[in-house]
């Protein structure tokens, strides 16, 4: 994710990354980390001062988890704010409460979840016509060629990490991305 943000810095999006404790890149140890509040208090902050600008999250593995947690976190304030696009990339919230979550945020407005066939992977989730199902172990959907990567393993890490690195996978969220940007 940390090289899919600096590939959309070349283009005309603004593109942060944290890591999935809200933390800056190498600063994961951190022992405050700002988690998805501190996350949303820079979304509300580049909102004031880039009014116009739509807001995207991107989350992999355990950062899905945290994209809710932004999500919520924007969602609960005094002046709730709209996430036009989220995008899950086998998210996970395997040791952290609570599991997979049921339903999205009514502050976002569409998203889609990539997902592979890990167990400890949310997998499909029914959340309502706003939320687009990508099964990554899938042969129709073309992210993975003769059963490589592993995607539909039941039990397969090196799928899950796989599908952060894939480039077929990055060219398909930086299309949906750059699509919510005017012309």
């Amino acid at each position: 994710m940390y090289r899919l943000a600096g590939d959309l810095k070349e283009g005309r999006a603004v593109a942060e990354y944290f890591n999935w404790n809200g933390t800056r890149a190498g600063k994961i140890n951190d022992k405050k980390p700002a988690g998805g509040r501190g996350i949303a208090v820079l979304i509300r902050r580049h909102l004031q001062e880039f009014p116009g600008d739509r807001v995207a999250i991107v989350g992999n593995s355990w950062g899905g988890h945290t994209a809710l947690e932004v999500a919520a976190a924007l969602k609960d304030d005094e002046a709730p704010l709209a996430i036009d696009l989220a995008i899950f990339l086998d998210a996970s919230s395997a040791a952290r409460a609570p599991a997979r979550p049921k339903t999205l945020p009514i502050n976002v407005a569409r998203a889609v979840s990539y997902y592979t066939h890990n167990r400890f992977v949310w997998g499909k989730w029914e959340a309502g016509r706003r939320l687009e199902n990508i099964d990554l172990g899938d042969s129709k959907q073309r992210f993975m060629t003769d059963g490589r990567p592993p995607y539909d393993a039941p039990m397969d890490f090196r799928a899950h990490v796989a599908a952060e690195w894939d480039e077929m996978i990055h060219a398909d969220i930086k299309r949906r991305l750059l699509d919510l940007l005017p012309e």
